[in-house]
């Protein structure tokens, strides 16, 4: 029967903490806590004050539309047009479609069809859109997509076909509760519709949604009725700048920050160690013996 003995040595090294050992190894410990992070963080856009989503947003009409219809010095919207003839002569339908089964409109389609009491000229249409982005930011609002024609409605129906294009003058903060922008105004007038004030409060908005359209011109019978129809297209990723928090920068490098703390705190306990046994730092030695016998 043979017996091997093993013979674990323990060594324990004592000072004060405010003696330069001491002092020595609490830099050690906060250098090995702060060289992964500043390492990190020192590549790739961490520091960057502003960051670049891009998703698709949700984007829909809601019903609620204005018109606005000129013919030299005769001026009426869609509200005095239903008032003068006592009749809703507006036909106004849409469609807000999903091809993909996302939960997201790809396309939107209206159809518009009033009878003004004049030759109109020049018409301003405006389509209230509910907006909603619920990804990386979480933002909801109403915006009103404004379109204008310079036409001879009296005997051209008219086609647009475009995009919707989320826009934005400064970036968003990241916020965990929804933002709400609303516009004020209301979707009917008892007087006469200031185009240039509506232009003026969406101009002022932050972010809003624009159509970008072309318009063609299809004959129909000489009337004066306005004929509008229209298909827009929802862009399928919408670029959003916003200012990312701290919290959300920290957990995007959380991994390369394990990666590089491990093989750190690695090396700083063995420059500790090496710097104590060859007495480069003066420190009290305790050494404990751990024997046992194993067959």
């Amino acid at each position: 029967m043979a017996y091997i003995v093993r013979t674990f040595i323990y060594r324990y090294y004592k000072n004060y903490l405010c003696s330069v050992t001491g002092l020595f190894f609490i830099f050690l410990n906060i250098f090995a806590l702060v060289f992964p992070f500043l390492f990190a963080t020192s590549t790739g856009e961490f520091w960057q004050k502003v960051k670049i989503a891009s998703e698709q947003t949700y984007i829909s009409l809601n019903g609620n539309y204005i018109i606005q219809c000129h013919s030299g010095f005769l001026n009426e919207t869609s509200s005095n047009i239903i008032k003068v003839t006592d009749q809703d002569y507006i036909d106004f339908q849409y469609i807000n479609e999903d091809q993909n089964q996302d939960g997201k409109t790809d396309f939107i389609q209206f159809q518009i069809n009033f009878m003004p009491q004049f030759n109109a000229q020049q018409c301003t249409l405006i389509l209230f859109s509910n907006i909603g982005v619920r990804n990386t930011l979480k933002l909801q609002m109403i915006t009103p997509l404004v379109f204008s024609f310079n036409e001879d409605f009296e005997n051209y129906a008219i086609h647009l076909f475009g995009q919707l294009q989320f826009q934005q003058k400064q970036t968003l903060p990241q916020l965990t509760s929804t933002k709400l922008t609303y516009y004020n105004q209301e979707t009917t007038f008892e007087y006469p519709f200031n185009l240039f004030d509506f232009k003026l409060e969406q101009l002022s908005q932050n972010e809003t949604v624009i159509p970008i359209y072309e318009s063609f011109k299809q004959r129909k019978a000489q009337s004066q009725e306005v004929q509008i129809t229209g298909q827009l297209k929802i862009q399928n990723f919408q670029q959003l700048y916003y200012k990312p928090t701290v919290l959300q920068s920290f957990r995007e490098v959380w991994i390369q920050y394990i990666y590089i703390a491990l093989p750190t705190f690695y090396l700083i306990s063995k420059l500790g160690s090496f710097a104590l046994q060859k007495k480069i730092f003066f420190a009290h030695q305790q050494v404990y013996n751990d024997q046992y016998n194993t067959i």
